[in-house]
């Protein structure tokens, strides 16, 4: 379960760091990704969903949210690339610098 953990850290802190505008709003998209992430590790894995799990499936519209701002976010780096800030950054330097 380490692996899955780490993933879960990972995918969180990369969103959070990205989209959140301060310190604040940063630990509360951490803890919401977080929080989705196992309720789908929940639903891959076929373990049983508590009432926890069962109302974050039904706010599955915030998640989309997120997505989708994610996504933007990665299109405009597409569209406009900051030197500096190419396709080997994304894959090798991008924690350092999110930190």
């Amino acid at each position: 379960m380490g692996g899955e953990t780490e993933i879960s850290f990972k995918l969180s802190f990369r969103v959070a760091s990205l989209l959140a505008a301060n310190g604040r709003e940063r630990a509360a998209l951490l803890r919401e990704v977080k929080e989705f992430y196992d309720t789908r590790s929940r639903v891959v894995h076929g373990a049983q969903l508590n009432e926890k799990h069962k109302g974050r499936l039904a706010r599955v519209d915030e998640l989309r949210s997120i997505v989708r701002r994610l996504l933007r976010s990665f299109v405009a780096f597409a569209v406009a690339p900051v030197d500096g800030y190419g396709r080997a950054f994304f894959k090798e330097r991008l924690d350092t610098a999110l930190l």
